[in-house]
């Protein structure tokens, strides 16, 4: 998300992908790309409740999702694209 800068790239856009979810094809690391901005929702939500629990993000969880880079600009994207 802090590097889409909230669905502002075309490569994002293209993908309906502004949290910037991955997928490792063939063992490469790529843009994963979903059908509809809902499906990139339905699935954040999904791994975000079982990989962090079933609460929005915070601070604390944005450090350990971005790996401390740029995370207060993903949880504000993130925020604003959830409308949390």
């Amino acid at each position: 998300m802090a590097e889409s800068g909230g669905n502002a790239t075309a490569w994002h856009q293209k993908a309906n992908n502004p949290v910037s979810i991955m997928s490792w094809l063939g063992g490469k690391r790529h843009l994963k790309q979903f059908s509809s901005l809902e499906a990139n929702k339905t699935e954040f939500k999904w791994l975000w409740k079982n990989h962090y629990g079933n609460k929005f993000p915070t601070m604390k969880e944005a450090n350990r999702y971005t790996g401390s880079d740029r995370s207060a600009a993903w949880l504000e994207n993130v925020r604003a694209a959830y409308n949390e």
